[in-house]
Parts: structure tokens; C-alpha cells; sequence
């Protein structure tokens, strides 16, 4: 099997949509000699935010020699940046390799009346993968709730986290904050530490789950962070936990909401530094300063600013639309493209009033809405709305409208994000400025 063959049988899979249940998974694993076994695991599921915590968590334990795989999803462009081995995407040889490897577990789960999903299947190559290469620690990121998702496979994880919980997926997952914190809850699993971010109703239900199955969870509470600096592209802030005063520490992951995701990020290192994982000061630090995530806060050009972030539900969106506000630029142009099963109205409302034109496009996904429809949702909310339904057309509309010293930003969808990277119309990412 070659590449492009791999590639559309994965493909082949999507028709299979999404399923939340855990029998295919087993199926498979088992015909594979459960190589989920082999792994040392840190389990990273919540609601905003699980991206940026596996980076941090890759980079720091990457700089502090261990030999770290990382799955994440979605891909932005390619499948194989859902696979890392230090940070760094498997080949398309490699998938290749790994669909052939793992099609006795996708015949075994066929068997036991599973057709696998895209999803499951791309799971079970990863672990596959993971125990080949004999890594150290596997950082694994939930797909999608945590109780049925394909990654709650393990039965002893080195750690697992739960950033932070608020409405997402709400036809899934339920309709409220508590009943979502529930099915994330189900990733801890007994005489294992658990980490969470969780605040408020959603902290009470996250605790509560954790001692019903037996799970030790720490809590942020006792953390500290302050920002010192901040620009487009880089910020600096302090952060002490009960155990430790971190002290100056740096970051290329912006926003306030990524303070509290390095919060979580070291005090899920503090608590597996006492399962054997230990990630010293100096590269933690070094580890902050070199995670980077595509997609979330990515400045793409400058003159104007060409900026990317896959904000996809109301949490998020107003932590984007909070740290718009804090800049200060004399034109703003948004490109927003969103998927017709999220909350439309909780996306845009932060965002569209901050914005001199929006152009609303749609992300290359079945479940996009169209772009018309948005932009009559948008109506009222921005004083200029405009139509382009290709995500690479409305973003060059946008920036021919923007002068020199705006900013135009594409959000509402990681598709739409993944489309215009894709496009390669624009330059590459922009450096860093210094502080």
C-alpha cells in the first residue's frame, strides 16, 4: 500500500461518521496486542484548550530527553499531523505503513459488528505506532467528550487532565455545563492522579466523579499566574504553583486563556515528576518558550497582520474576542466561517462587533453553514458583511480592504483555518517580535 492509497482508504472511512462507543476500539486493540498496554499516558480531554496543554506538555518532556508521541486532532492539512514523534508529523510513508500494520484490528472489529471510523481508526494507529517506537510517554488528546471517546482506552494512565469545561457539543455530550463535565469526568480512572482546570458548578461535578472512581485529583487551586508582557506574538508572565515559584516564564501561545493552560500544563508535570516523569525547572521553561500550536493566535503575515485562530465555540470566542480587545488596532477585518451544528449566534456575538468588515465563508466541511446564512446571522451585529463562500477568496477580500496597520483574522472553525493554510497564497508564519 502506498501513500495515496492509505490515504483514501482513511478517507473511505469518514462515511462511517462519528460513533462514541468503546467495543470497536477493544476489538481492534486486542487483535493488535493491545499496544495501548506498552503506553505511558497522559490523558488530555476538556473543552477548550486540550491542544494548547498537549503542546506544552510535548515540548517540556521533549526538552527534558524523553521520547514523547503526541496525538492530537483535527489535522489542519495533512492526517499526518495528527501523529507526532517529538513534535515532529509522521511521513505519508508512515501512515502507509500504519494502515497495513493495523488492518487485522480493522478486520477484527468488523468481525465483532464495528465498521471502524475514521476517528477509531486513526486511534488505533497511533498507539500502534507509539508502542513501535518505544516512546516514553504518550500525550494523548480526547477526541471528543471523554466516558465513549476512541482514546479512553487505558486502564493506568501516568496522568490524566481535564482542562476546563463549558458548552460544546451540547447535542452529544448534554445540555448543560455539569452534565458535560460528567462524560469528560470518565477519562480519570482509579489510583491514578488526575489534573483539572475546571471552575465552578463544573469543578463540583469533575471532584465528585473523580472520588466516585477512584481518581486522586488536584485542582488549580494554589496556582498562581500574572502577565508581565505581552505582544501579537509572545508573552511573558510569572507562575507559581504550591510546590514550586517558577518564576519568569515565556510563552508563543497568547491570550489570557493560555495562562491557566500552563498552569495545568506544569501541575500535571509536578504530579507525574512523582510517577517517574520528571521534567526539570530549566526545561520546563525552555519547553513554555518553544510550544507553538498551528491554528490558535498564528500570525501568518504582517502589514497588515494576517492572523489565524480556530476559535469554534463561545468559550473561546470570547477569550479571542477579550484579546482582540486588549490590542489596539484602527481596523479589524474578520473572516469567519463556522460549522451549521455549533452555537452560531454564541461565536459570532463576541466577535462580529469588533470587527469594521466581516466576511463570512465556509469552512470545506459537510457540516459547514452556508455563507450566506451566516451572514444573515451576522446582520446588525457588524456594521459591513460581506459574502465569499471560498475561505481563500474571502481572505484576500479581507485583506485588500484592510490598511497597512490592520489586522484581519480568520476564525470560527479549525477546517476553515486548516483550508487557508492549505491555500498557500500567503507567506510563511511571521517571527516572533521580542518584548
Amino acid at each position: 500500500m502506498d501513500a495515496a492509497e492509505a490515504a483514501a482508504f482513511l478517507e473511505s472511512l469518514q462515511r462511517y461518521g462519528m460513533r462514541f462507543r468503546l467495543g470497536a476500539m477493544e476489538a481492534m486493540l486486542d487483535a493488535l496486542g493491545n499496544p495501548e498496554r506498552e503506553l505511558r499516558a497522559i490523558h488530555v480531554s476538556g473543552t477548550n484548550g486540550k491542544g494548547s496543554v498537549c503542546a506544552m506538555l510535548t515540548a517540556a518532556l521533549g526538552e527534558a530527553g524523553f521520547r514523547v508521541g503526541t496525538y492530537t486532532s483535527p489535522h489542519l492539512v495533512a492526517f499526518e499531523e495528527r501523529i507526532a514523534l517529538q513534535g515532529q508529523p509522521i511521513a505519508p510513508a508512515t501512515t502507509a505503513a500504519l494502515v497495513e500494520a493495523c488492518m487485522p484490528g480493522f478486520e477484527a472489529a468488523r468481525k465483532a459488528g464495528h465498521e471502524p471510523t475514521y476517528f477509531e481508526a486513526a486511534t488505533a494507529m497511533a498507539f500502534q505506532h507509539f508502542a513501535a517506537e518505544k516512546v516514553d510517554v504518550a500525550v494523548v488528546e480526547v477526541g471528543l467528550g471523554g466516558k465513549l471517546d476512541a482514546t479512553n482506552v487505558f486502564d493506568a494512565p501516568l496522568a490524566s487532565v481535564v482542562t476546563n469545561v463549558s458548552l460544546d457539543h451540547t447535542d452529544i455530550l448534554g445540555k448543560t455545563v455539569e452534565a458535560i463535565a460528567e462524560d469528560k469526568a470518565h477519562i480519570f480512572k482509579r489510583g491514578r492522579p488526575g489534573i483539572t482546570g475546571a471552575a465552578g458548578p463544573a469543578l463540583e461535578v469533575v471532584e465528585r466523579v473523580a472520588q466516585t472512581r477512584g481518581a486522586r485529583v488536584r485542582t488549580l487551586q494554589g496556582m498562581a499566574w500574572e502577565l508581565r508582557a505581552r505582544n501579537l506574538a509572545r508573552q511573558v508572565f510569572e507562575l507559581r504553583s504550591p510546590l514550586r515559584d517558577y518564576g519568569v516564564l515565556e510563552s508563543v501561545l497568547v491570550g489570557d486563556h493560555q495562562l491557566p493552560n500552563a498552569a495545568v500544563a506544569v501541575a500535571t508535570l509536578e504530579e507525574t515528576a512523582a510517577e517517574g516523569v520528571a521534567v526539570p525547572p530549566a526545561a520546563l521553561r525552555r519547553g513554555l518558550a518553544r510550544a507553538t500550536l498551528p491554528g490558535r493566535l498564528q500570525v501568518l503575515q504582517r502589514d497588515p497582520h494576517l492572523v489565524l485562530d480556530g476559535a469554534h465555540n463561545p468559550a473561546a470566542a470570547h477569550a479571542l474576542a477579550h484579546h482582540l480587545g486588549g490590542q489596539r488596532w484602527p481596523w479589524v477585518g474578520l473572516v469567519l466561517g463556522v460549522l451549521a451544528d455549533k452555537d452560531v449566534a454564541g461565536v459570532a456575538a463576541p466577535l462580529a462587533p469588533l470587527a469594521d468588515l466581516v466576511v463570512a465563508t465556509e469552512p470545506p466541511s459537510p457540516r459547514r453553514l452556508p455563507a450566506a446564512h451566516l451572514a444573515q446571522a451576522l446582520k446588525g451585529h457588524a456594521p459591513r458583511v460581506e459574502v465569499e463562500p471560498s475561505p481563500a477568496a474571502a481572505v484576500a477580500r479581507a485583506l485588500r480592504a484592510a490598511p497597512r496597520e490592520g489586522l484581519v483574522l480568520v476564525t470560527g472553525s479549525l477546517y476553515l483555518v486548516g483550508a487557508v493554510l492549505a491555500s498557500r497564497a500567503f507567506p510563511s508564519p511571521a517571527t516572533a517580535q521580542s518584548l
